[in-house]
């Protein structure tokens, strides 16, 4: 039985909250982490989930993509032809939700780490038409016609084929919002801004949500975060004044691990305004530097932040990104009528191979990473070898503690095994000459002195060289410089195994991704 995906709806009472691109970057950084990730844009009004992924999507207007209202319009029409025989059971409805979607998913080209990926489901197909298709759907019909079994049936479908369902939530109170927080999340993060309506507003919809699902959806309880977003700096009195008031009213909405540290909470679920990103929409992971040149207080450092308190994962970060990749995707991301730049140095041939490689690189160390730091997904020793001091100059700490990892395990590779061939060749010598080393034994010991009795067995004699080695490998296991996330006991076996172990390979992206 595959695992149970966590559905999260991203909803907002007032639209200009930056709910589309707090959802666009969670999706970012869980996906990058080695996630399963679908992200629904589910704003049929106003959509704009799209502009987030544009540089990732074939169709990137999405002129000739269809999407969720195409798929409940085909749906309504399937239904209305089946009205006039027997209600469909479980199955059928199973067969309905993979039909209608099937033509609605859309994956992002983009290759991350550790098998991770974000499918894609836009609004619909945009066009002249599609107002009139969103304006003329009857949802009191598509409920008659088992609108209910099928939204029951599409949460059931894509939680197993999922680790992450993010949804981005029509604002204020409507059919479509009413769908997107009571019937289909398990948790609904509340994005709001400082001022009263907005605080006010995501405190009775949360209320809402929370008074109706208890008791009516399956008896199951919905988490809730809420985010505080577009904070501005330049009044820090009023600024003092409305947070006081919004952590007031959100207290009691705030996840169980939180009560007792409302600050460590908050301290995390803040997004401040940044002129920079008010042109255009662009993801944080491009928008700001990462790596060595990252910083604390930037945009991408707080949707990280944000990140980790809805995916209740402290350690999940986003990957660095190297700067030609990021100018790359900057450039897809800007207006067409920008003003020209000169246009950049095409790269030379090694340059390239040099970004190829460093890309591999920190591919690596997410899968490293994802395997809770497994030896085997460490650099190989080729690998190493083609590590430049101008790659240590341009990773980030992360990537260079990944390095300095790699580095003390092939020195314990190397210790190991010149331990593992001194006693095999102690085991050999024994194995060949025992005879000459016990009847030398017997005439220098036994004869001259009383510990004859002693002279050790065969067996005995022939076991001291794996004792040995067992002893080389307890060494090697409180070496100062092991490598992090090696046990001791990992050593010893190791050590047994010898020239023999599982081989550090180099690292193959397209094997990865398959």
């Amino acid at each position: 039985m595959l695992p149970s995906g966590r559905i999260t709806t991203f909803y907002s009472y007032k639209g200009g909250t930056g709910r589309s691109m707090a959802l666009a970057n969670f999706a970012w950084i869980v996906a990058a982490s080695g996630k399963r990730v679908l992200a629904i844009d589910w704003d049929l009004e106003a959509p704009g989930l799209h502009r987030f992924f544009r540089p990732f999507l074939t169709d990137s207007d999405l002129f000739e993509t269809d999407g969720l209202i195409d798929a409940f319009w085909r749906f309504a029409a399937s239904a209305v032809v089946k009205a006039s025989f027997a209600q469909p059971n479980a199955r059928e409805y199973k067969t309905e939700v993979s039909d209608a979607l099937e033509d609605s998913t859309r994956r992002l080209n983009q290759q991350f780490a550790a098998g991770g990926y974000i499918d894609f489901i836009c609004a619909g197909r945009q066009g002249a038409t599609y107002s009139e298709r969103v304006n003329t759907f009857d949802w009191k019909r598509f409920y008659e016609l088992g609108g209910a079994e099928f939204l029951t049936a599409t949460k059931k479908h894509l939680s197993e084929r999922y680790d992450w369902i993010l949804i981005d939530s029509r604002t204020g109170v409507s059919d479509t919002s009413g769908i997107c927080t009571i019937q289909m999340p398990d948790s609904v993060v509340g994005c709001f801004t400082m001022n009263r309506q907005s605080v006010d507003g995501i405190t009775a919809i949360l209320q809402s949500i929370r008074d109706f699902r208890s008791p009516s959806v399956d008896g199951s309880e919905i988490k809730f975060f809420p985010l505080a977003t577009r904070l501005e700096n330049g009044e820090s009195r009023r600024l003092e004044i409305a947070r006081a008031y919004a952590r007031g009213h959100m207290g009691k909405f705030l996840p169980s691990n939180a009560q007792s540290n409302p600050r460590a909470y908050w301290d995390k679920m803040e997004i401040s305004y940044r002129p920079s990103y008010a042109f255009e929409e662009i993801l944080a992971a491009f928008g700001d530097a990462s790596g060595a040149k990252g910083a604390a207080d930037s945009m991408l450092s707080q949707v990280e932040g944000m990140a980790q308190i809805v995916a209740g994962e402290p350690q999940l970060h986003m990957p660095e990104v190297l700067d030609e990749d990021r100018a790359r995707v900057l450039e897809l991301y800007a207006f067409d009528g920008r003003i020209p730049q000169a246009a950049p140095r095409a790269a030379t041939e090694q340059e390239a191979e040099d970004s190829d490689f460093r890309r591999r690189v920190i591919a690596k160390q997410q899968v490293w990473r994802k395997s809770r730091f497994n030896w085997r997904y460490l650099l190989s020793r080729h690998e190493l070898d083609l590590v430049a001091d101008d790659d240590i100059r341009i990773f980030g700490r992360d990537v260079n503690m990944f390095i300095t990892q790699s580095r003390r395990a092939h020195s314990l590779f190397k210790f190991i095994d010149r331990a593992f061939f001194a006693c095999l060749a102690g085991f050999v010598l024994i194995a060949l000459n025992y005879r000459t080393i016990y009847y030398w034994l017997s005439d220098e010991v036994i004869v001259r002195s009383s510990i004859g009795r002693i002279l050790p067995s065969p067996e005995v004699m022939l076991a001291a060289p794996i004792a040995v080695l067992v002893m080389f490998g307890l060494i090697a296991s409180v070496r100062d410089n092991l490598p992090y996330g090696v046990s001791s006991l990992a050593v010893l076996r190791l050590t047994l195994a010898g020239p023999f172990r599982w081989k550090i390979l180099d690292y193959d992206m397209t094997a990865e991704e398959k």
